[in-house]
């Protein structure tokens, strides 16, 4: 029995609602529930591939997952933790199966600096695209998702308190990374 009185936040009940429809065939909820996760999902997994192709592979390979098992999504978590727990689990199962990661560590590597050295976006991307999956991916979630600690602990099945470590490893590496982009 859900309790009534505990206050669900804004867009948790028209999810609920999508959900409901689209396991009952309703495509329309369906189209509306992806509409509404693709970017985020989009943008995790090009911060895990570093790679526009394989971002795109990457969400078309999840979303069809999560078609496919529509009926085994309980609703515990947001629909956005669920779906960036299987593009991670797809990510990693592909990465093992091709080997893929030093070649996407290589491309980061082999991107070019502005001329005058000024620190942007492509500089955090390139230092982020060097650290390892582990330390990337939470801070992914963390700070270009706003997801919480529990909830990058579920997505990526984690305990709460080797997210946090992650974090605080990922935020020493970049700071590293970004000093030596710098010079």
């Amino acid at each position: 029995m859900i309790d009534s009185s505990v206050e669900r936040p804004p867009g948790q009940d028209r999810e609920r609602d999508l959900l409901a429809r689209s396991r009952a065939g309703d495509a329309a909820a369906l189209d509306a529930l992806l509409r509404e996760n693709l970017p985020a999902l989009w943008r995790f997994a090009l911060g895990m591939t570093a790679d526009r192709s394989l971002a795109e592979d990457l969400a078309q390979e999840t979303i069809a997952r999560f078609i496919s098992g529509i009926a085994g999504f309980e609703g515990r978590c947001r629909l956005s933790t669920y779906l960036y727990s299987i593009a991670h689990s797809v990510f990693v199962t592909q990465k093992r199966r091709d080997a893929r990661k030093d070649d996407v560590h290589r491309r980061w590597a082999e991107r070019e600096r502005p001329a005058d050295g000024t620190p942007d976006v492509d500089h955090v991307l390139r230092a982020l695209g060097e650290l390892e999956d582990d330390l990337r991916l939470p801070c992914l979630l963390y700070y270009v998702e706003h997801k919480s600690v529990d909830e990058i602990g579920e997505a990526l099945s984690l305990p709460r308190t080797t997210v946090k470590w992650r974090l605080h490893q990922a935020r020493a590496e970049l700071r590293a990374r970004l000093k030596e982009i710098e010079k």
